[in-house]
């Protein structure tokens, strides 16, 4: 794999190839714990889908005072729910780890 390929792989373990396509990315961060959080931004309505190696998925909240604590942890329906209101739906790849209700959206 190519060095700058190993920044999709987390990404493309959630998302089909074609939502895969509408991000960007933007970058990562070293959570609380070490974990990198790695940044993707939507072309379309800008949003971040921010997920770490693991596959957890993660929120910025900007009135942390540092980097490594301005992520959460949150669920994959809550990383979701903001691209599926502002009209981008995502099309997920089936895990057993996701929920069937979230993992059928799309």
């Amino acid at each position: 794999m190519n060095p700058d390929e190993s920044i999709w792989t987390p990404i493309r373990n959630v998302l089909q190839d074609a939502s895969v396509e509408a991000f960007m990315y933007m970058g990562s961060v070293t959570h609380v714990g070490g974990a990198s959080v790695f940044l993707y931004k939507h072309f379309g309505c800008r949003r971040y889908l921010n997920i770490d190696a693991e596959g957890k998925f993660y929120r910025y909240n900007p009135s942390k005072p540092t980097p490594d604590q301005s992520y959460f942890q949150i669920s994959l329906e809550d990383a979701l729910k903001p691209f599926v209101e502002d009209g981008w739906p995502l099309l997920l790849r089936m895990s057993p780890e996701m929920p069937s209700a979230v993992s059928s959206q799309g």
